[in-house]
């Protein structure tokens, strides 16, 4: 769980850089069920992050970044309820 001196981690900066790929690579390959509520030095989830940081509600990158969000907030949900650490939808 590396940090910056904000409080974000690769998640963010990842999201904070629009890049979807990269993203959804560290949300598939790293990411432990605290990351849904880990919250930065603003007190900012990771989806309120993408929210603000990334534009607009209408821009396309902000709702591919909030769409790679919700399926990988979902994956970790189902695995951590079904106890499995190599889920995948």
């Amino acid at each position: 769980n590396l940090k910056n001196n904000d409080g974000n981690t690769p998640l963010y900066i990842a999201a904070g850089l629009k890049n979807t790929s990269l993203m959804m690579f560290l949300m598939q390959n790293s990411v432990k069920p605290a990351m849904i509520t880990l919250k930065n030095k603003n007190g900012e989830t990771l989806k309120e992050f993408i929210e603000r940081y990334s534009g607009a509600t209408d821009d396309t990158v902000t709702a591919d970044l909030l769409e790679c969000y919700n399926i990988s907030e979902n994956r970790i949900l189902v695995q951590a309820i079904l106890g499995r650490k190599n889920y995948k939808s």
